[in-house]
């Protein structure tokens, strides 16, 4: 339950507390039921009136409660959403300065993966307290009125647990490479934009119509495959649990036939109660494969990461001095600045000619935070850059200028 504040963790307790009763209210209301039809079999009139107003009060109190849960957890799932944007704004727009920043996995991180967490882990978290709450009470009244029927409705249960625990590994695979499909997309359709102009320019705008193209494909080919092995997994679920339902009809008649059950009533409410939490048990093992599923996006992709710096002001600046430095991007086999040295004394006017994408930009920004760099060092005024900040004296200004909106004055 990583993530979770002092107001999520008072929403999931209150959650938990009104999911207890308006679980309580259904058994009720199921084995309310058993009034209604064994009173009708009798022909007794009082007692079918009481126990249908009984019946119909009960499962009102139970949509209702079940209602106020729904809204105490879009609260929570709102607050948890805001909470890891804001680790990524945090992890992003940090003190020390990335240099190898990728803008797509960012978006991702902010939409899509977002959402998913809010849909796949944060909400399963809840609604398998709900599950695992409903099976308890729904199994302890089972066990109350016969043994041997929860006996059955166990036997059940585990078929129900097993199949989609199967699926679970295979499920949080696809779910991993289908997420990074999507960051990989959402980069190529950004450099894509970015390049626009150069490539009509160039009379090559087809070029970037077709990459589009064929980074869709792929993307739409994993998300397909991970669609279709959660939904085998949902089918394989879903025949289990209506089989064992008819299953389970049986062999409560035949439990009536030989006396272990009293009343044909008593048969309707345990039908109602076994379905309905059976089901609720194969809804937590979802839930869990759910939260399984994702856990590894939340452990990695929204981690909170500390600067931990603690740099010096520059008060001002003498030398700045560049020793064997090396850098190059993630996704490409040659370096952009290879072997570089250079040295600037105080007064000096420097100038960095190269053809684009030769590096001076990079350059530049590494002569701010070094640590960018794959190798080498840089030195202000005869002392590390890594114990120094030159912020305070110094400006980079790029050739593209983009601003957030608003005024310049407010900016």
């Amino acid at each position: 339950m990583k993530k979770f504040n002092k107001t999520v963790w008072f929403n999931y307790f209150i959650y938990s507390f009104l999911s207890l009763l308006s679980n309580a209210c259904y058994v009720a209301m199921s084995y309310a039921f058993s009034f209604i039809i064994d009173s009708a079999i009798d022909k007794n009139l009082n007692k079918f009136l009481i126990a249908s107003g009984t019946a119909c009060g009960l499962i009102l109190g139970h949509l209702i409660l079940d209602y106020i849960c729904d809204l105490i957890l879009n609260s929570s799932l709102a607050i948890i959403n805001n909470n890891l944007r804001k680790i990524v704004a945090y992890n992003t727009f940090k003190e020390n300065y990335e240099l190898k920043l990728d803008s797509g996995e960012f978006i991702n991180l902010n939409s899509n993966k977002v959402n998913q967490l809010a849909n796949s882990y944060y909400k399963n978290i809840f609604e398998i307290t709900n599950c695992c709450l409903a099976i308890i009470v729904g199994f302890g009244f089972i066990a109350y009125i016969s043994w041997i029927s929860l006996l059955s409705c166990i036997i059940l249960s585990i078929l129900i647990i097993i199949v989609p625990s199967i699926m679970s590994k295979t499920s949080q695979k696809v779910v991993n490479i289908a997420n990074d499909k999507n960051d990989k997309f959402l980069q190529t359709t950004k450099d894509s934009f970015n390049s626009y102009w150069v490539y009509w320019s160039m009379n090559e705008t087809k070029q970037l119509i077709e990459k589009i193209n064929t980074g869709s494909k792929i993307l739409e080919a994993k998300n397909r495959k991970k669609e279709n092995i959660l939904n085998f997994s949902n089918l394989l679920f879903s025949v289990i649990l209506f089989l064992g339902q008819v299953i389970l009809i049986i062999l409560f008649s035949w439990m009536y036939l030989a006396g272990f059950i009293k009343s044909i009533g008593t048969i309707t409410t345990l039908n109602i109660i076994s379905g309905v939490y059976c089901f609720f048990g194969g809804s937590s093992v979802r839930s869990l494969m759910g939260i399984l599923s994702y856990k590894n996006v939340v452990k990695i992709d929204f981690k909170d990461i500390k600067d931990n710096i603690n740099l010096v002001a520059v008060q001002k600046l003498d030398s700045i001095e560049l020793k064997n430095l090396n850098f190059k991007y993630d996704d490409h086999d040659n370096h952009v600045i290879k072997d570089f040295n250079l040295s600037i004394i105080k007064n000096d006017k420097v100038l960095i000619q190269g053809e684009s994408g030769a590096g001076k930009s990079t350059l530049l920004k590494l002569i701010f935070n070094s640590n960018n760099a794959s190798q080498g060092q840089v030195f202000i005024n005869g002392v590390n850059l890594k114990e120094y900040d030159i912020r305070p004296l110094c400006a980079y200004i790029g050739q593209d200028i983009v601003l957030t909106k608003g005024t310049i004055l407010k900016i």
